[in-house]
């Protein structure tokens, strides 16, 4: 992420935007962990992501074959890390929310089965942010934030964005 913003404000002039992120649910992960490691992230939008990866792989194992067995998604989950090259403990954004103070909007569904909202609400309850705020979704699962949201959805989003369009850019 980091890269694509030094293109962004180099390639491209946009020295002076102030720059946001917005991301769903595995995007949402990778958007707070973004906004932990690059402070030039002004503010974030989140919507119905999750705490750490493993609990989230568990869950999903859960969701689609009716059992948990984390043992199983553990070793599962770690080997994958070990081809891939990466830390699986890492992949934790409710770790990363203790570091982030930047503007943050978490969004989420309260009747998303694949992501439970319990997750958004332990992400927003650690982000160090004073300037944060929660939207819940009536009647939304996983897929649905926008539709079940519709217009009010939207019309929250927009401005949340307009308003953190103008804060002061990074120098």
């Amino acid at each position: 992420m980091t890269a694509l913003i030094n293109s962004m404000l180099e390639d491209e002039q946009l020295k002076n935007a102030p720059i946001g992120i917005w991301g769903q649910s595995l995007g949402g992960a990778i958007a707070l962990q973004s906004m932990e490691v690059d402070d030039r992230i002004q503010f974030g939008l989140i919507d119905s992501t999750f705490c750490d990866f493993k609990t989230i792989v568990n869950d999903y194992f859960n969701y689609y074959l009716g059992f948990s067995f984390r043992q199983l998604t553990n070793y599962l989950v770690n080997r994958a890390g070990k081809i891939a090259g990466f830390d699986p403990n890492e992949a934790n954004p409710f770790m990363y929310c203790k570091q982030i103070d930047q503007t943050v909007l978490i969004v989420h569904g309260n009747k998303d089965q694949r992501i439970n909202i319990k997750y958004g609400k332990a992400n927003f309850d650690n982000l160090k942010s004073i300037n944060k705020e929660l939207l819940t979704i009536e009647g939304a699962n996983h897929a649905t934030v926008w539709e079940t949201g519709g217009a009010d959805y939207f019309e929250k989003v927009f401005a949340f964005m307009e308003v953190n369009l103008k804060l002061t850019p990074c120098e």
